[in-house]
């Protein structure tokens, strides 16, 4: 079988193989790893061809039918290494690991120590942040952080961490007079000293500068509105991950405006400095780093950073006049999304994690009925919509996309993951009778279709879905409501040239 080339990557492809017996050992090892420890959904990695393609200074490993991607990947890598070269100064050992999969929730992940990326294909329908090529976004990000951690390293990448000890035994005498007290001294030196807020800022100022990230409305509102309520994190708050979803959000958020913060007042330069400094043995902790660098500690640097936003947002506000505010329908959750009203205009349906810590959400109802006591208004609703969801009003159905059900499992031999298709339920669930209650409404309209969104056509008869095959590649179908046929209208099956990873 010929393996699908993965293109030139801008220089000759010094080979292209397919199977395990082409991985190289170290790749293979890794790559299974990372298959088990990540994705309990993903298409399992024994059930697929793979190939590996080198580059002069990366190894490509993926598997059938994302090529193209691949192929991209390589381009952009490329041409990043240049850059990050020289403004870094550093030379990996030897090639960068890159692993490519498609799986159902997209990602990429850094391993520094490894000197290894995967990128998990094709891209998220991202909320908090703005819309832009999230394949350019995520190679540029994810690189950063091999270069910018790799230079700040203080041990061989081998050596994950050193322990120093020393203890006493209780029964050693300090004097004359008897057994004395134990005594036990620990020191962890680890790889590296970067805080959460300094490594993923740096990853997401050099996209910005070299990929396809950017300081954008949305990242900007939550700056904003966390500075005017005083809420930003401290210092010591962005030094780690922990809380709720939207803290880890806020760390990648406040980090990113911390860097560009550095950039602008003391220099770009100054970045790859303070990565350097880090690196010395003897810094125990990175606040140290910045009086050496800056002339300042990190908590003073935190401090006019902090100011710097406050006489920012203050004018921006100032300048406004009078403003106008909404009311606010439902007040626990972090991520209430994806509101609708209902046919009889009663009701706003959404989306809201409620009390939940985690992203996800529950279907729920805010009433506008001025009956009913304002605090009992939110409910949630006996449907189990968790993805993309659409009314059809006239009707009362709503299809929704969701990987709950059995009938979505793939076989083993390709990971036994769930994907989502589309389901069909009554808006407005009515128990009057006994009976109602074992009554099944919801429907299944599709199989193993990996349906990510769905909306119904204005007589309700149709269904367009925005869905993807095994591949990189996404698709819009229509389909009857009442059988599982469905016809690709775009792009047409003739196409086999386009590169379009999600449609909305």
């Amino acid at each position: 079988m010929k393996a699908p080339s993965a293109g030139d990557h801008s220089s000759e492809v010094i080979r292209v193989k397919h199977g395990f017996g082409a991985i190289p050992r170290k790749t293979l090892v890794i790559l299974v790893c990372i298959s088990f420890s990540l994705s309990a959904a993903s298409f399992n990695a024994f059930g697929l061809d793979w190939y590996t393609t080198e580059t002069p200074h990366f190894r490509i490993t993926y598997h059938k039918g994302i090529q193209k991607t691949a192929k991209e990947i390589g381009d952009i890598l490329e041409n990043l290494h240049d850059i990050f070269s020289k403004k870094y100064q550093v030379i990996l050992p030897n090639r960068t690991e890159v692993v490519v999969a498609y799986e159902t929730v997209p990602n990429g992940f850094a391993y520094p120590s490894f000197n290894l990326i995967k990128f998990i294909i094709p891209g998220p329908d991202w909320l908090d942040r703005n819309t832009g090529d999230w394949l350019e976004n995520v190679v540029a990000h994810e690189y950063a952080h091999i270069v910018s951690i790799w230079i700040s390293r203080r041990l061989p990448e081998w050596m994950p961490y050193a322990q120093v000890s020393y203890f006493s035994h209780p029964n050693n005498t300090i004097d004359s007079t008897g057994p004395g007290m134990r005594f036990e001294i620990h020191r962890m030196i680890p790889q590296d000293i970067l805080p959460p807020w300094f490594t993923e800022g740096i990853a997401q100022y050099e996209s910005s500068r070299h990929g396809s990230d950017r300081w954008g409305a949305n990242r900007d509102m939550i700056l904003r509105t966390l500075t005017l309520s005083g809420k930003l994190l401290t210092w010591d708050e962005m030094s780690v991950f922990r809380g709720r979803g939207d803290k880890f959000e806020q760390v990648y958020n406040h980090g990113f405006s911390l860097v560009r913060y550095i950039a602008e007042h003391y220099g770009e330069n100054q970045l790859a400095a303070l990565l350097r400094e880090a690196a010395r043995p003897y810094r125990l902790n990175f606040d140290g780093i910045f009086r050496e660098v800056l002339g300042i500690s990190g908590r003073e640097l935190y401090a006019a950073w902090k100011k710097d936003l406050e006489h920012r947002y203050t004018a921006q506000i100032d300048s406004l006049g009078e403003q106008v505010y909404g009311r606010k329908i439902n007040k626990e959750g972090f991520n209430n999304i994806n509101p609708r009203f209902s046919p009889d205009d009663q009701k706003v349906y959404f989306q809201s994690n409620g009390k939940s810590d985690s992203y996800r959400t529950s279907f729920m109802s805010y009433s506008l009925s001025d009956t009913i006591d304002y605090g009992k208004r939110v409910n949630t609703e006996p449907l189990t919509v968790k993805g993309r969801y659409d009314i059809h009003d006239s009707s009362g159905y709503v299809a929704f996309v969701s990987s709950k059900s059995r009938d979505s499992q793939l076989p083993p031999s390709k990971g036994g993951g769930r994907l989502p298709d589309i389901f069909i339920d009554t808006l407005t669930k009515t128990q009057k009778e006994f009976g109602d209650l074992f009554r099944k409404t919801e429907r299944q309209v599709t199989e193993l279709k990996n349906v990510h969104a769905v909306a119904f056509s204005p007589s309700g008869d149709y269904l367009a879905a925005a869905h993807h095959t095994y591949t990189d590649k996404a698709f819009l179908s229509i389909m009857d409501t009442a059988s599982q046929t469905i016809e690709r209208i775009y792009p047409s099956k003739d196409d086999t040239s386009h590169s379009i990873r999600r449609i909305f």
